[in-house]
C-alpha cells in the first residue's frame, strides 16, 4: 500500500490506472485507461522497480480500497480521524494543491459569486482569451 499510495500522492492518479497498466521496462513509460480514457507517463526507476516487486499491475482500484480501508479502519474507529478515509481522499489533496498553487482557488470563489456553474466562467474565459 505504501508504494500506491506513493504513486498516488505524486501524480494524482486514480486507483484504478493500475488495473490496465502497461510498462515498458527499458523506457520506464506507461500507458493505461483510466475512466475510459488513455493515459500515458513515465515512471522512475526506482518507481517502476517498486511497482513490480509489489505486483501492482493488473489489481483493480476496489482491491487497493479494501486494502487502504483495513488498514485504515482502526483510526477512524479509534478516533483520531474524524470520517471513514478514501484512497480518492490522496487524489483530492493533490488537485487542491495543484489549485491553490496556480490561484485557481480564487478563480473558482468568484466563479461561485457569479455563477451556479463554473462552466459558465470557463466558457467566458474562453470566448476573452479568444479575442
Amino acid at each position: 500500500m505504501i508504494v500506491v499510495i506513493n504513486l498516488l500522492d505524486k501524480y494524482g492518479f486514480r486507483s484504478g490506472i493500475f488495473e490496465s497498466m502497461q510498462i515498458d521496462e527499458t523506457t520506464n513509460k506507461w500507458t493505461s485507461v483510466s475512466k475510459g480514457k488513455s493515459k500515458s507517463g513515465a515512471f522512475t526507476k526506482k518507481e517502476v522497480q517498486q511497482i513490480l516487486a509489489h505486483n501492482i499491475l493488473g489489481k483493480t482500484a476496489s482491491s487497493f480500497q479494501q486494502a487502504y480501508k483495513r488498514q485504515t479502519s482502526r483510526l477512524y474507529l479509534s478516533g483520531l480521524i474524524t470520517s471513514p478515509s478514501s484512497l480518492h481522499d490522496i487524489r483530492r489533496k493533490v488537485i487542491l494543491g495543484e489549485l491553490d498553487k496556480s490561484g485557481a482557488v480564487a478563480f473558482l470563489k468568484v466563479s461561485k459569486k457569479y455563477h451556479k456553474n463554473p462552466s459558465t466562467t470557463f466558457g467566458y474565459v474562453d470566448t476573452l482569451l479568444d479575442r
